[in-house]
This record gives C-alpha cells, structure tokens and sequence, in this order.
C-alpha cells in the first residue's frame, strides 16, 4: 500500500496567485481523478474547473449512453469529499467512504476506504 500524505501548499512572497493557482489545479485533477475512478473510466474522458462556488467538478459523459455525470468535490487535508452535481445543484456530501489522492509529478492515485475495511485504489498518469 502507497503511503498517503498531505498535499503540502508552500506560498513565498510575490507567488500567492501561483501557489493558489497551482493548488486549484491540482484540486481539479484530483476530482477528475476521483471521478474517473468512482466510474471505472480513464481520465482523459473526464473534464475539470474550479466552480463558481469554488468548488473543484469533474464531469464526464458515459460512453454507453452519453449521459453526463458530474461531480463537486472539497478537500480536507489529503481526503476528497464529493457530491453529486446536478445542473448546478449540489446533492449532499457524501462521506460513507474515505476518499485519499496522492498527486506527484508522474500520477495521481485515488484510495477508497470503506467501513468494513475494504480498499480500492486507481492510479492515473498526469
């Protein structure tokens, strides 16, 4: 098992609008990837943005039916909270599973926990 740890945000002098920048990117990727995952499908079909809430989405659309599927999701720490997105409406948060994400140069990995114990993890390259 990979061992997890806070994505680290370091903001110098002169860079804030970098370093937000590049947190908000990373928080889109996550969700993307967290949705990628949560549907069982590659990345690339699964596009991203910061909302307007300020929220990170990912939506895709099923390629079985082309149906859209879009989700929101917040962050605490290295753990990813989601809610189903529709049209803009917000469904609850969802925290029957714990949702973990690593990014590093080369991937991204997702990891969910349930209660019982059990673990699923995906791991997409950027």
């Amino acid at each position: 098992m990979k061992k997890f740890i806070s994505v680290a945000l370091m903001v110098f002098l002169g860079t804030g609008a970098t370093a937000q920048q590049d947190a908000s990117n990373e928080q889109v990727l996550a969700c993307r990837a967290f949705a990628a995952s949560f549907g069982g499908y590659d990345l690339d079909i699964v596009e991203g943005e910061i909302g307007s809430d300020g929220y990170a989405r990912a939506a895709y659309l099923r390629p079985s039916d082309l149906t859209k599927w879009a989700y929101a999701c917040k962050f605490e720490g290295d753990k990813l909270i989601w809610a189903a997105d529709e049209n803009g409406q917000l469904g609850r948060w969802r925290t029957e599973e714990t949702i973990r994400y690593l990014i590093d140069e080369n991937e991204v990995v997702i990891q969910q926990i349930w209660s019982d114990g059990s673990v699923s993890e995906d791991s997409y390259s950027r």
